[in-house]
């Protein structure tokens, strides 16, 4: 229950951070999405039969949902879509370490940002935007893998045992 606590007010605090401080230092309008990377950290991180990583992903998506221009549940449903498929991959991969990281991360952040296109398409009946692979999109992956990598080093220093239990 503590656990469950904690992330709600970090995956507040982040949502708070993410949205109203960190857009006064974006470059080229692109802000590191903390949310997400803690998402994608945790699930990466912990044991693929564990299901709190189900949780954080809901918990961050509500609150990426809240926060932003999408419709409710937008991200909700992608973030709970793409742990699922990070416990997935862990099961088939049977380890994890920075090397695997890496590739996953620039995969499944890419896979997160079609995903909401497409599905906050869907839920406005407008087809009309597209997701088009870019020089922007490419600065926006690259961003937030260096941020990405300080967290995921931070996690498995400090609180590597705390996630495992």
């Amino acid at each position: 229950m503590k656990k469950i606590l904690l992330f709600i007010f970090v995956f507040y605090v982040l949502a708070l951070f993410q949205t109203s401080f960190l857009v006064h230092f974006s470059i080229f309008n692109i802000v590191p999405n903390f949310i997400f990377i803690l998402i994608f950290t945790f699930n990466f991180i912990e044991r693929p039969d564990k299901k709190l990583g189900f949780f954080v992903a809901g918990i961050g998506g509500f609150y990426l949902d809240l926060f932003s221009g999408f419709q409710i549940g937008t991200s909700i449903i992608v973030l709970l879509f793409l742990a699922y498929l990070i416990k997935r991959l862990l099961n088939f991969l049977m380890e994890e370490n920075i090397v695997l990281f890496l590739p996953c991360f620039v995969f499944f952040y890419l896979l997160y940002k079609f995903l909401l296109v497409f599905v906050n398409s869907i839920f406005e009946m407008s087809f009309s935007s597209l997701f088009v692979l870019d020089k922007i999109i490419i600065f926006d992956i690259l961003y937030n893998l260096i941020f990405s990598v300080f967290i995921y080093s931070l996690i498995k220093i400090c609180l590597l045992k705390i996630i495992r239990k």
